[in-house]
């Protein structure tokens, strides 16, 4: 019977975990303490030190266990909590208690359901179900939203933020879905127990099928596996097949054959797009630049990797990723694709690394490493790795050296990888002490190249004077981005020339302000979207300065109207909030005179001269930060009973508001010449060569990074230099966009850099022997859009057949001026040697052909397409496209788990040599 609620009413049942269990009401508290101290006490009863007390007790619990509930709590909301408890020690006695727990700001509030684009920390904090119960009895509010423990393989137990979203049909009515969502850790069985619930079905009678994109691909028959095991993604569709009245089941034509297909034509080679499975755009902008690569493509596209293929290599896959990798590479250069699924690939990487596992968003930079060092472990022609002995220079030429760490490396790597991608860095380490140093050569397959930006960030935010007849400014004020408030305070100051003390700094929300900033915090807590206004008041008096007769209040004001309904009226927050500066013994004419001149901008007309009580605008209240709690001030002529950094708010009548206000100006801002500089000025454009040399310039060794001198017999901070000494017909390099600031905090640095397309001479910076100079060609960048918790990737890749540049975006592909290449999102670029250019490289090998529709063949006429729009837009009319093939690939695998002695020093000095690129 749910099959005939509304959609709404269908989401609000099935949204919840399933493990079997209907979600229950707020569970009662497990843990003595609550019993004793908390429950039931009602919040005049509670104080700080108790509340702070009962949850540092009750956050004891928070061990990890599988199917243990957890729950988000809003990161904004529990700061203020934790500065009203004084959990952070700053002894502020003004600290308000928080109104009620808003975590509405997480959800998708048309689908109820956890935003995307919400990261722990910075968005939500993730609490024990004891330390939920217990804030939300003493504060309420919500949304509660909850999540369980499971078990994530290598990851080991984990809270599930993310629940499966499917669309599950039934065979005997394929035109109504029922949106529900599932733990990846649901097993096959609870998964159809509860659909037949849903959809009132039995459950002997019935059969599911994973039906990703209208197409039954396999049928679900182990009731023991979870989902995830049996790569079901995010946004799919389920189909539960229902027996006929005679025991058989329904013949495949009625709902589709075991294959994709899309609504459009095949794409020409080379110009097809990749699925996204669910947060995989990391990986397939990886697969697109890999797939752009014409030394690689061909050799899979031949079919000339299977003689290579090593299936004993403990370090390797057994050849199933080199093999699902090939097959991949077919879907995308044949001429019967529409758009390419690389869920199959998918699996078998996370085999290989199963860092990857799952649908959670990765690092295009890292899949690349992992993948090239997994097709080089695959295809590795080495069976028996000998010892070799890494030596150091001790006064010997370079060219030996260098010649000699190149064979040893040889004698246990030889790939196509190794052959294409891997170039040799000259590692230089200098004694601080004894001047001892110590030269050698080690292999890499990407530079990871810092990025020489300022260590300051560029914070937008709106100065409101002390006089109000004075428009506010907007400024861009660079700080140090580790900084504090107050040094904020003193970047303002310096220049508007109003002392730093004068300005509380806010971050306004829902009309009201959120967040007033303590002089003592980082500016890390100010985020990219706050809305940050700076209100300038009258400093109190220090030391230094005469104290005036009669002290001053510094009073935030918020703007109230009354809302009326049928049978009742409430009243909500508008408008913009802002400070006044005023004497305490203020009396509430007084008051009222002085808010007017800050609500002069929103006037219908000037005010009468001669007002009365009746013909006042608006009443005065003392309200909470909330704007709730009203209370009425006493309007005669004695002095009011303000207190400093207390709110009070102007309400507005109906009438009154209809009359005076007209909410549909806007608060007139004016911009400061500091807006038009910065990141997006030529002042912040940075050349590729100017990451190289800070790449190569010497540097001393971190205090937790020392290195052993064996001439001191002590550990070091020694001076390393990099130099390179050869280079690969095949470049990659990683412009390290993203650092962490700390443990959980990570930023991005979006600075333009300025690299080259056309030609990359690298002449200046190759130190070892060449026989011509080391000039490359760009042919693909994978591309970092937006922010960290929001990010997406896509990638442009030149194409060997028309030699134009192509947007690869998930499914989507369209031709792009080259003009376009070049933006502040590049985050890994490819760069190909001209002068190992073939000519012969912009055709289709006639194996390849072949191979591709063979491969086809065998996989039930994949991706076969009906008619409709061509995935590949091109700006021009009548574009030729000739058959191509091509991949790329990327960067040096950090060649980590399972190594042996040589494996891991390969690995250790690989580690060193790119700068932590991992980071």
């Amino acid at each position: 019977r749910d099959l005939h609620y509304p959609l709404r009413r269908q989401r609000q049942m099935c949204i919840r975990d399933r493990y079997g269990e209907k979600e229950r009401e707020a569970a009662p508290m497990s843990s003595s303490l609550h019993t004793q101290l908390g429950a039931g006490m009602s919040v005049e009863q509670t104080t700080p030190q108790k509340e702070k007390a009962i949850i540092k007790e009750l956050f004891k619990e928070n061990t990890l266990k599988v199917g243990k509930a957890y729950y988000l709590i809003s990161s904004k909301w529990y700061q203020l909590w934790k500065n009203y408890v004084n959990l952070n020690d700053w002894n502020d006695p003004d600290k308000e208690r928080p109104g009620p727990i808003t975590n509405s700001e997480l959800i998708d509030e048309e689908k109820q359901i956890l935003r995307n684009n919400v990261s722990e920390n910075l968005d939500f904090q993730i609490i024990n179900e004891s330390v939920w119960n217990q804030l939300h009895a003493w504060y309420g509010g919500g949304p509660p939203i909850k999540r369980y423990a499971i078990s994530a393989g290598f990851r080991g137990v984990v809270v599930e933020l993310k629940l499966l979203t499917l669309y599950v049909v039934k065979s005997s009515d394929m035109a109504n879905q029922v949106e529900v969502q599932f733990s990846k850790a649901t097993t096959v069985g609870k998964f159809l127990d509860e659909m037949c619930r849903i959809m009132n079905l039995e459950e002997d009678k019935v059969r599911v099928w994973d039906y990703h994109n209208n197409n039954r691909l396999k049928i679900l028959d182990d009731p023991s596996r979870r989902l995830d095991e049996c790569q079901i993604i995010d946004n799919q569709k389920m189909l539960i097949e229902e027996q006929n009245e005679d025991g058989n089941w329904p013949g495949s034509d009625k709902f589709g054959a075991g294959r994709y297909h899309y609504d459009r034509d095949p794409t020409p080679p080379g110009k097809t797009g990749l699925i996204n499975l669910g947060n995989t755009c990391f990986m397939n902008s990886s697969i697109q630049c890999l797939s752009n690569t014409p030394p690689l493509a061909d050799y899979f596209l031949t079919s000339v990797y299977e003689n290579d293929v090593n299936e004993t290599n403990p370090l390797g896959s057994g050849g199933k990723m080199a093999r699902a990798y090939a097959k991949l590479l077919h879907q995308l250069w044949s001429d019967k694709t529409s758009v390419a699924e690389p869920r199959d690939f998918k699996w078998k990487l996370e085999k290989f690394a199963p860092q990857f596992a799952g649908y959670q968003q990765h690092d295009s930079q890292e899949l690349l490493a992992f993948l090239l060092d997994g097709l080089h472990e695959d295809l590795n022609r080495i069976r028996k790795k000998p010892y070799v002995e890494t030596k150091e220079s001790d006064g010997r030429p370079d060219e030996v050296v260098a010649k000699e760490a190149w064979e040893g490396h040889k004698k246990r790597n030889d790939s196509i990888v190794v052959d294409w991608f891997q170039g040799q860095l000259k590692s230089k380490l200098r004694c601080p002490d004894c001047s001892k140093i110590s030269i050698t050569f080690d292999p890499f397959m990407y530079l990871s190249l810092p990025l020489p930006v300022q260590t300051t960030r560029t914070i937008k935010l709106t100065v409101f004077p002390l006089d109000p007849s004075v428009t506010p400014t907007k400024y861009a004020i660079d700080v140090d981005k580790h900084g504090t408030i107050f040094e904020l305070k003193k970047a303002i100051s310096a220049v508007t020339g109003a002392p730093p003390a004068a300005y509380f700094i806010c971050d306004v929300y829902n009309f009201r302000f959120f967040k007033v900033f303590q002089d003592l915090e980082s500016v890390e807590m100010i985020q990219e979207r706050d809305v940050i206004h700076v209100h300038e008041t009258i400093p109190p008096p220090t030391e230094q300065t005469e104290s005036t007769a009669t002290p001053l209040l510094r009073i935030p004001v918020l703007n109230l109207k009354e809302e009326y309904y049928m049978y009742s009226s409430r009243t909500s927050l508008f408008g913009v909030p802002f400070w006044v500066s005023v004497p305490a013994d203020i009396t509430y004419s007084e008051l009222y005179k002085e808010l007017v001149k800050h609500i002069m901008p929103f006037l219908k007309n000037e005010p009468e001269k001669e007002e009365t009580e009746e013909k006042r605008m608006f009443k005065i209240l003392e309200v909470d930060n909330y704007g709730a709690e009203p209370s009425d001030l006493p309007d005669n002529n004695s002095p009011l009973k303000l207190k400093d950094k207390k709110p009070i708010a102007i309400l507005y009548s109906g009438k009154d508001l209809e009359k005076y206000i007209d909410e549909k100006k806007k608060l007139v801002i004016q911009e400061h010449s500091s807006l038009h500089k910065g990141i997006n000025g030529e002042e912040a454009k940075i050349k590729l060569d100017d990451c190289l040399n800070l790449f190569l310039q010497e540097e001393q060794l971190g205090p937790d990074d020392p290195w052993y001198c064996n001439n001191c017999k002590e550990m070091r901070r020694a001076f390393k230099k990099f130099d390179l000494w050869t280079l690969p017909n095949v470049l990659v390099i990683h412009l390290k966009r993203f650092s962490y600031r700390n443990k959980h905090w990570r930023e991005k640095i979006d600075t333009l850099i300025d690299f080259p397309i056309d030609e990359l001479d690298l002449s200046d910076f190759l130190k070892g022997p060449h026989s011509s100079p080391p000039k490359y060609e760009l042919y693909a960048v994978s591309n970092h859009f937006g922010s960290l918790g929001g990010g997406h990737y896509t990638s442009y890749c030149k194409h060997r057949g028309d030699n134009n540049w192509y947007c690869f975006d998930d499914s989507q592909v369209s031709q792009v001026n080259k003009e376009r290449v070049l933006s502040s999102a590049a985050y890994v670029l490819f760069y190909r040697r001209k002068d190992s250019i073939s000519k012969e490289e912009n055709k289709l090998p006639t194996s390849t052909q072949s191979n591709i529709g063979n491969n086809n063949n065998n996989n039930n006429n994949n991706n076969n397409a009906t008619h409709n729009n061509n995935a590949v837009k091109s700006p021009e009319t009548n574009t030729k496209d000739t058959p191509e093939t091509e991949k790329k690939t990327s960067e040096e695998g950090s060649q980590t788990s399972n190594v042996d002695a040589n494996k891991a020093a390969e690995a250790v000095t690989t580690s060193s040599q790119n700068v932590s690129s991992t980071n």
